[in-house]
Order: structure tokens, then sequence, then C-alpha cells
């Protein structure tokens, strides 16, 4: 008897050691996620694709002078132009 309980004693050590490896492994991915965010949108590759978007999805030009990630998480846009047909800006922020 002793040794059937010892034996699933150890399958369910092994099964909590399995979830808490995974919950860490999924943890440490989702922080290295975030940094990679939050050291690549200040760059000017970000800025060209942010304006980029959003000129495609507002079908006028938009020019980002700033973009950085602001705590908790959250896209800061500085310096907001938006030009419609003519020269003429529609938006600045």
């Amino acid at each position: 008897m002793s040794d059937e309980n010892t034996t699933e004693d150890a399958a369910r050590r092994g099964s909590i050691g399995c979830l808490a490896r995974l919950l860490i492994t999924l943890g440490v991915i989702l922080l290295v996620l975030l940094a990679v965010g939050w050291f690549a949108t200040p760059t000017e590759g970000a800025r060209d694709l942010i304006e980029g978007r959003l000129t495609k999805r507002l079908g006028i030009g938009v020019s980002v002078e700033q973009a950085r990630i602001e705590l908790p998480y959250v896209l800061v846009l500085r310096d907001v132009l938006a030009v419609g047909g003519g020269d003429t800006p529609l938006l600045r922020a």
C-alpha cells in the first residue's frame, strides 16, 4: 500500500512541477515581449510603422513626431499632424 501512495504522490508532485515550469516559462516570455515593445516603440522604425498604419486606416496623411510606451503599457503619441488633400492641417495634437 505504501508503495502505491508513494508513486501517486510522486506523480502528483511531478505534474505540479511541470505546471509551475510552464507558468514560469510563459511569464518570462511575456516579460521579454513587453520589454521589446517598451524599447522598440521610441525608434524611428516604430514611428514610421504607426504613421503608415494610421494613414492607411484614416485615408489621410498622418505625421507623428514622438511615440513612447507609458505604464501601464499605453501607447502615447505626441505632436500628431493629420493633413488632408491639400497642405492644410486637419488635426494637430
